[in-house]
């Protein structure tokens, strides 16, 4: 699922471990409690996506753009943030 159009869609407590979501327009997505491990996340737009409760281990946000995303008690320790613009609207090296 590459250059998908997801604009607001509810992916509350959706599996997708291991997705390929390169260039996938999530802005506004409800990932609410998703699984996202592993996924690859390459240049993804993720502005103002709620990832509340969501399981980011091993996640690849290369290039992504998280801004104004909420990620409130999420574990970045094991996510790839190389290049992507955080929520803040820094861009994290």
């Amino acid at each position: 699922m590459s250059s998908a159009d997801l604009r607001s869609v509810d992916l509350s407590n959706a599996d997708l471990r291991g997705a390929n979501l390169t260039k996938v327009d999530l802005r506004g997505a409800d990932l609410i409690g998703a699984n996202l491990e592993d996924a690859i996340m390459h240049f993804a737009e993720l502005t103002k996506a709620d990832f509340s409760g969501a399981k980011l281990n091993g996640v690849c946000l290369f290039a992504a753009c998280l801004k104004n995303a909420r990620m409130a008690g999420i574990d970045l320790q094991k996510v790839d943030l190389t290049d992507a613009t955080m929520p803040d609207g820094t861009i994290h090296d």
